[in-house]
């Protein structure tokens, strides 16, 4: 009787365990799949490169209850490795820190190609010349990043909360958003080139027009200079910065649309302005096939448009207008009044500051006019600089 009770124990113990394995195995399970479907869902929301990439550490870092998170890829020349997404270490590490192939924990992975856990990074042996990124860390899982037999770089997850070790589970989780990492990468990668080719396409275009035309030559260089001047000088976003930019160098793609005999008149009759008007528009539906230009659809198509609701083509007002394209309304008019024409000599720099202020608050933007000119005024800018 002893013995068949011992054994009613041991059973119990044994289909205890059993019922906690599954468990285990189930909550992995229900885990890997909320944690592809985000993956799926970064994937298929629209979204450039670097912020892809931290939405995709973002949620390593979540999903494997760490603290820490670096995800790093070959340079373009594959020289070494550098830093494009960092979570609790220094902003300041993106894009500049670099790794040699073969160096510290990261450099071993790239390089051997195999997955590795650490529960303490800096008492490895076999990592001699360990990095200061990685000597802070308690414990580390970093998982290389490839696609078709190909080494693209390597996720690292650092210090796990309360303690506690990465586990073989926990490989798994991270080998599987590797996959989808690195697949995501590379389709990245050749959309960002084909939209890339694009930009310079539609870039030679917009210049030959303005070729076609002596006084409207360089035109879109000057404006570029100018608006980001003045973005500068606004403190706005590094990113609203480089759209300016951008559609500096496209505002007047639009002009392409528009017959050569009205593009090079000198005065024009009311029915020729209205065809110019549409340049914006036309400009507009051009870049609007190429995704990562959607952003500078809104300033190519309102660059024209004034805050008293006079402008073309949608006749907006202050509010309504984007800032960016408040700000290249200001530099495309500066460089137009400083230019010659057809029906009038350039006017003076003094000239264009006056006009520009007397007009402000009714044609353009106040605070992008003070800033323009408190830019100026303060870098002591000469017109010679800008043409």
């Amino acid at each position: 009787m002893k013995n068949v009770n011992e054994l009613i124990k041991s059973f119990n113990k044994i289909t205890a365990r059993l019922e906690e394995e599954i468990k285990k195995l189930e909550f992995s399970n229900n885990h890997m799949k909320r944690v592809l479907s985000e993956i799926a869902l970064t994937m298929n929301f629209p979204q450039d490169t670097d912020n892809m990439l931290d939405t995709i550490l973002n949620i390593a870092v979540k999903a494997l209850d760490a603290r820490k998170g670096l995800l790093i890829i070959k340079n373009k020349d594959y020289s070494g490795l550098v830093i494009k997404s960092a979570i609790g270490y220094d902003k300041g590490l993106i894009g500049k820190t670099k790794i040699r192939f073969g160096e510290g924990i990261v450099g071993w992975v790239v390089e051997n190609g195999k997955p590795i856990i650490l529960p303490e990074g800096d008492k490895d042996k076999r990592f001699e010349k360990i990095s200061s990124l990685e000597s802070e860390n308690q414990s580390i899982l970093c998982v290389p990043l490839i696609h078709s037999r190909k080494m693209i770089g390597a996720i690292s997850i650092s210090n796990k909360v309360h303690g506690k070790k990465f586990s073989d589970d926990d490989i798994i989780i991270l080998n599987n958003l590797t996959v989808q990492t690195a697949v995501a990468l590379e389709n990245a990668t050749l959309r960002e080139n084909i939209e890339s080719t694009y930009f310079e396409t539609i870039s030679a275009l917009a210049l030959a027009v303005e070729s076609k035309d002596k006084y409207t030559r360089g035109h879109s260089i000057r404006v570029g200079k100018i608006a980001k001047a003045i973005a500068e000088k606004m403190e706005i976003s590094k990113k609203e910065i480089k759209d300016i930019e951008h559609a500096a160098t496209l505002h007047d793609i639009g002009k392409i649309g528009i017959v050569d005999n009205i593009l090079n008149k000198g005065k024009l009759t009311p029915l020729e302005f209205d065809v110019i008007k549409r340049h914006p528009e036309i400009g507009e539906n051009i870049i609007k096939p190429v995704a990562s230009l959607s952003q500078i659809c809104p300033i190519v198509r309102h660059h024209h448009e004034r805050v008293d609701g006079n402008g073309y083509p949608d006749h907006l007002s202050e509010k309504e207008i984007p800032r960016t394209a408040k700000i290249l309304f200001v530099a495309d008019a500066f460089d137009a009044m400083t230019s010659n024409r057809p029906y009038r000599k350039a006017m003076s720099f003094d000239e264009a500051i006056n006009e520009l202020d007397r007009n402000a608050g009714y044609q353009f933007d106040r605070d992008v006019v003070n800033s323009f000119i408190e830019y100026f005024e303060k870098e002591n800018f000469l017109l010679e600089r800008v043409h």
